[in-house]
Formats: structure tokens, sequence, C-alpha cells
């Protein structure tokens, strides 16, 4: 699923579509492929609010269109 998508929880980014560029902003925040992504706050109203690596970001929705990512389930 796409990260815009993803509700309140834990992820893994499976895939980021988009050109070197893309990639390279997304590194520059620390969102890379396999790394673990927790969304704290998802409103279709806001940007999504993410933690990666003990760091809060906020990020629309364009952004997090390009970013695929998995659930991580629990246990």
């Amino acid at each position: 699923m796409k990260l815009s998508n993803a509700k309140e929880g834990i992820y893994k980014v499976v895939s980021i579509d988009e050109g070197k560029c893309f990639n390279c902003k997304c590194t520059s925040m620390g969102i890379t492929i396999g790394e673990s992504i927790e969304v704290i706050n998802y409103s279709k109203l806001i940007p999504i609010i993410v933690r990666v690596r003990n760091s809060n970001i906020s990020i629309g929705r364009g952004f997090a269109s390009k970013i695929e990512v998995e659930e991580i389930k629990d246990g």
C-alpha cells in the first residue's frame, strides 16, 4: 500500500517510486527501503506525521503517495 493510505501503525518501506532526486530526498530524511516507519497522525485534511529513526516528520500526500509500505504485524 502507499504511505498516503496507511493509517496509524508501524510499517516497513518496501519501495520508493520516482527518480534519483526523490530517492536522495527520502534518504536525507531517513526514509530508505527496509526502514521501519511509524504513522503517528493520519488525517485526510493535513499532512501525515511519521516517526523515522526517532524523528517526527510531516509528509505531504503527494510525497507519501510515492512510498510503498507494508504493515508490520505484531507477534
